[in-house]
């Protein structure tokens, strides 16, 4: 999902350069082309958020805190206990 999201901001980004050098100025097809990569980005985030929270309430793992800080913190209950 995280590549998804990279190259989609690399080609959204590239898109949005095209637009405004001289050689594609005005051409509809590249405006197009962006706005279908900035209405794709929009979905992919949105889902990309809908599955971290699906997961963090599935494994009752804080995911989007693990994120933040590098640190995944388990409950107690799924720990094993074998010490």
């Amino acid at each position: 999902m995280i590549f998804n999201l990279y190259i989609t901001l690399l080609l959204l980004s590239l898109t949005g350069y095209m637009a405004i050098t001289d050689r594609f100025w005005g051409e509809e097809w590249v405006k197009e082309i962006h706005e279908f990569f900035a209405n794709y980005l929009l979905f992919s985030v949105a889902l990309h958020v809908s599955d971290i929270i699906w997961v963090s309430v599935k494994s009752k793992v804080n995911l989007i805190s693990a994120m933040f800080t590098g640190i995944k913190k388990f409950p107690s209950d799924n720990l094993d206990n074998h010490g």
